[in-house]
């Protein structure tokens, strides 16, 4: 086993990060926080996908969607933060997990709803800290950190409509 410690805000970049990892022998096993634990193995090469679903992994319609991926030959690796962590190998064909635009941009809002949530409440408590706490260093400074996880959280969630945006504007360029 052999650990690895990364950070993305980019799902398509980490699938690159464990595509690669995967090519030199090392497949994913684990995820948490920015750990990643991994299994050496040169004898197999896997293509990973990542898939933020809608509900738990302890939900009915998710267990289901794990068997029916699993059929078709894709293994759920691990489950992180409503991350799903798949592979499959990668001599055989493809593994694309949306292939119609309607299936990406929903998946891209499905991505945007933690942090649009975790947004509402930080600014939320920005204000009632600026507020109540006029003249404490401490309310100043967790109002500070407040501020700056909804600025942080908001350029990601900029980033990710930009990617829709790019996602419609080819959907219109093909449908012409």
């Amino acid at each position: 086993m052999k650990g690895a410690y990364n950070c993305f805000w980019d799902f398509e970049k980490e699938e690159k990060w464990l595509n690669e990892q995967s090519k030199k022998g090392l497949q994913l096993k684990k995820v948490n926080y920015f750990r990643y634990t991994f299994e050496e193995d040169a004898t197999v090469n896997y293509n990973y996908k990542l898939e933020k679903l809608k509900d738990k992994t302890n939900r009915q319609e998710n267990k289901e969607y794990i068997e029916f991926l699993q059929d078709s030959g894709i293994e759920h690796v691990d489950t992180y933060f409503g991350w799903f962590y798949l592979r499959k190998d990668a001599s055989e064909e493809p593994f694309e997990l949306y292939t119609d635009t309607a299936s990406k941009m929903s998946h891209y809002h499905r991505i945007i709803a933690i942090p649009s949530a975790i947004i509402v409440f930080n600014v939320l408590v920005f204000f009632i800290n600026l507020f109540l706490g006029k003249e404490s260093n401490v309310a100043d400074f967790i109002s500070g950190i407040n501020l700056g996880m909804a600025v942080t959280l908001f350029t990601f969630i900029l980033y990710t409509f930009y990617k829709i945006r790019k996602l419609k504007k080819s959907q219109i360029l093909f449908h012409i």
